[in-house]
């Protein structure tokens, strides 16, 4: 098995290249190619390091790639995210394992959800449209917290407060549907008000992808970690 030095060496180099992106897309709307070309051809040295077998390990990671390049266009293609960050998600699937793909695409689309919210409330702020702009600003400002504190506790963050019922019964399933039904009806209202202030936004999909990628990457190292302590 080759040194486990080289693996986590990889893990930090594609930790380094996904702050790279979210800079250069928090300050120019754009991921550079070489960046994620880079990625993508360092993915089967991270391959080798890990050990992983032609078949069917590279064959699953080489089809995760695809697939999430597939699931992506269809985003690019209703205008919901750019092509560069199409291909840096496309690059990152053929790194990360199903199980934790998954949960990087997961983790950007509510990133990316909550980001829009922050964003579009800074924009409505500052908007100089007449009309009723104290209830436009306190509706989005509003929105952006349930949004944040529904992300902090699908995040294992603060719990909503929620009373204890039975998530068998037809409350309990109630109940637990309740903060989804809130802030979807909250942020239709906030979608509505951006759109009546004329707002169209550029959002820097990158940070959300690579905020979800370097969490993947922590769940990487400690789980490296942990199978180097029981093996020690």
């Amino acid at each position: 098995m080759p040194d486990g030095l080289l693996h986590y060496g990889l893990l930090c180099a594609l930790a380094i290249a996904l702050v790279v992106a979210a800079v250069t897309d928090l300050q120019r709307r754009q991921i550079d190619n070489w960046l994620t070309l880079a990625i993508a051809l360092a993915a089967p040295l991270y391959w080798w390091a890990s050990d992983l077998s032609p078949w069917p390990g590279v064959a699953i990671q080489v089809g995760m790639g695809l697939a999430a390049f597939a699931f992506c266009a269809l985003l690019f293609a209703i205008r919901q995210m750019g092509g560069g960050d199409v291909k840096l998600i496309a690059a990152l699937g053929l790194w990360f394992e199903p199980a934790v793909l998954f949960g990087l695409i997961f983790a950007m689309i509510l990133l990316g959800w909550l980001l829009s919210l922050v964003m579009g409330t800074a924009a409505v702020i500052r908007s100089d449209k007449a009309g009723s702009r104290v209830f436009d600003n306190t509706w989005m400002v509003v929105t952006c917290l349930l949004a944040a504190a529904f992300v902090a506790a699908l995040f294992g963050g603060p719990k909503l407060p929620l009373p204890q019922v039975d998530p068998g019964s037809a409350l309990g399933w109630l109940v637990m549907m309740l903060p989804i039904t809130i802030v979807s009806i909250a942020t239709l209202g906030a979608i509505r008000i951006i759109r009546r202030h004329n707002r169209n936004l550029r959002i820097p999909y990158g940070l959300a992808i690579s905020v979800a990628g370097l969490a993947m990457i922590g769940a990487q190292f400690a789980q490296l970690t942990n199978a180097g302590g029981q093996a020690g």
